[in-house]
């Protein structure tokens, strides 16, 4: 009996479940933070998680699921090898811990998913998940305007602190939410319910004005339609979610034109704009779904209509191409202005909206990624390496400590190796969820988010906060279950130590930085020993005893051996160089100035001091 309601049950959705919940209080209570110490806890849950769903009867994974994962698994291993050569080992280490749960979310639906229905509620789930995350963060614009981390240059920063990265989340659930919507075998108010939390995910991307954003959204849109079969009901949607939105365009862009004065009333108003947007989605849905089941088009006329749809799709795409050839002096004439605008960023944006102008600093990542990757061919500089290099060869006065594009990154930073597992983890499912997309709505979803999302990362810096990567590897190993045969009695017991491992990993890094955190704020010293014990790789222990030790000496001690730990830091040095100047040891500042100057040349800061030891 009692098995019987445990199969009846959907008990096997609920690891998937608790990795969105996961996610989502990442997002709003860690506000999305890439510090070690906010987004491990989850880490070591999520992996141990993995471990503790081997225990009952987990599914065997297919193949594709199996060699995506593995490849994760091989690139996690990779950037963990990478801390011997990489310029900043900590943070090498912190790399292959986030890529290992990256892993863990990408095999938890492989080894616990059966059959479209699960799938199913997954993506219903991530919908659901996205879409409260913008009805919640609506409520605290239209509540409290006045709050100082709302918005950072005019654009939604809130919860999670940087708007490309929110805009990814929001998005993450558009396309599951969109086909939930055009699903006709769905409850009515679930489709209506849908509609609402994608008018919702799309009016939040539309107040982080993420251009990145944008171009996942143009890339997903013509996959899913040319992939799904429902296209006809998927471009009803979308054109509906276009007549709800577009009147809430306005108030949703007015913050960006207020950035230089007070926004509060601009901020308030697109918070409830969004709100009326999503209940006017939910109505309009609502209604046309009653006008449908009235008005309902026999199989025939629907696969026409559906023809048209991708014909109509078609002689767009031929006559805008056309155009473009007939006006070629213009279109060159654009494109060059918009080239030199990417390549020159404005001083300040003067636009309506910041998806007017192209400028930004990334061409300089870019070019300083790909000559890094030629200086390092083989091997790669190692995990989290851009960060260091692009201080050394930049021509900006920004310190990214991501080059905001993953392929170059990983080239970069993994070398070729890295790069090819990564494209294999990717690519195996995104490939399963085009299969998935043309037989069922779920597989267009899927198909949707996790496209969307890959061309996001080509553009901007998503990968590396975790409550974006959760949910996108949640989606991508959803689309790779396919079910089957329980796994073998040699299998479970190793996937077990391996997660087991990886959450003692995570346990002792994360048990070190809480350590250090505390120590700090209690200004006690008490523990930084066992933080260093528990975490050798990190110099932040030893920079925090150099900070709460009052003997000068023994806090440029701590500080010298925190620089042999990370010698590629430019701010370690400069510490030290402080310190050793507090026990006028001069000469030897002189040298960690210098030092730090060449790991940073365009730092006026260490200039200056380096000018004033130097005169000392």
């Amino acid at each position: 009996m009692l098995k019987r309601v445990i199969e009846n049950l959907p008990v096997r959705l609920v690891p998937a479940l608790l990795v969105l919940v996961a996610a989502a209080v990442e997002t709003w209570h860690a506000h999305g933070s890439t510090s070690t110490i906010d987004w491990l806890p989850w880490a070591i849950g999520i992996v141990a998680l993995l471990g503790a769903v081997t225990l009952p009867t987990p599914i065997r994974p297919p193949r594709l699921g199996s060699v995506a994962a593995c490849a994760l698994v091989l690139l996690a291993a990779l950037e963990a090898l990478s801390a011997v050569w990489a310029p900043l080992p900590a943070a090498a280490r912190d790399e292959a811990l986030l890529v290992a749960l990256y892993a863990a979310c990408l095999a938890i639906p492989l080894v616990t998913l059966r059959d479209e229905r699960d799938r199913a509620a997954v993506t219903l789930a991530t919908a659901g998940t996205s879409g409260v995350l913008a009805v919640a963060t609506a409520l605290v614009l239209a509540t409290d305007p006045g709050r100082p981390d709302l918005l950072i240059g005019g654009r939604l920063a809130f919860p999670i602190s940087y708007a490309n990265a929110q805009g990814a989340i929001f998005l993450l659930g558009v396309w599951p939410a969109v086909l939930a919507t055009a699903d006709p075998r769905r409850n009515a108010w679930i489709r209506a319910c849908s509609a609402g939390a994608a008018a919702a995910s799309l009016g939040g991307w539309l107040l982080t004005q993420s251009k990145g954003g944008l171009v996942a959204l143009a890339v997903s849109a013509l996959v899913v339609l040319a992939a799904s079969p429902l296209r006809l009901r998927i471009a009803t949607v979308l054109i509906g979610l276009c007549l709800v939105l577009l009147p809430a365009s306005v108030p949703l862009t007015e913050p960006f034109r207020h950035q230089a004065g007070d926004a509060t009333a601009a901020i308030r108003h697109a918070g409830t704009a969004l709100l009326l947007a999503s209940v006017a989605a939910i109505c309009l849905t609502r209604l046309l779904i009653v006008l449908e089941d009235r008005l309902t088009l026999p199989p025939p006329a629907t696969r026409a209509l559906s023809r048209v749809v991708l014909a109509l799709g078609a002689v767009v795409a031929v006559a805008a191409v056309v155009a473009a050839l007939a006006a070629h002096h213009a279109v060159a004439a654009a494109g060059h202005h918009a080239w030199q605008s990417f390549r020159t960023p404005p001083a300040r944006e003067s636009a309506a909206t910041h998806f007017e102008t192209l400028g930004s600093n990334r061409y300089d990542f870019w070019r300083v990624a790909l000559k890094g990757a030629g200086d390092h061919p083989l091997r790669g500089a190692g995990a989290r390496a851009f960060g260091p290099i692009y201080l050394r060869e930049r021509a900006t006065d920004e310190s990214p400590a991501r080059a905001h594009s993953l392929p170059l990154e990983t080239l970069l930073e993994d070398g070729p190796l890295g790069l090819a597992l990564l494209v294999v983890a990717l690519g195996g499912g995104l490939l399963a969820a085009l299969r998935l997309a043309r037989v069922s709505p779920t597989g267009a979803a899927i198909l949707g988010a996790t496209s969307g999302w890959v061309a996001h990362t080509l553009v901007d810096w998503i990968w590396t906060f975790p409550a974006a990567g959760m949910i996108f590897f949640l989606l991508l190993g959803t689309g790779l279950s396919a079910g089957g045969s329980p796994v073998t009695r040699f299998a479970r017991p190793v996937v077990i130590a391996a997660a087991a491992a990886a959450a003692l990993a995570m346990c002792v890094t994360w048990l070190s930085a809480s350590l250090t955190e505390r120590a700090l704020l209690a200004g006690d010293p008490a523990h930084l020993s066992l933080a260093r014990r528990l975490d050798p790789l990190s110099p932040e222990p030893l920079v925090a005893a150099a900070i709460l030790d009052p003997a000068p000496k023994r806090a440029a001690q701590d500080l010298e051996r925190a620089v042999a730990l990370a010698p590629a830091s430019s701010a370690l040095r400069t510490l030290l160089a402080a310190a050793l100047l507090r026990t006028n040891r001069h000469a030897e500042a002189v040298r960690q100035l210098e030092a730090a100057h060449r790991l940073d040349p365009r730092n006026t800061e260490i200039e200056r001091q380096l000018r004033r030891a130097r005169g000392g």
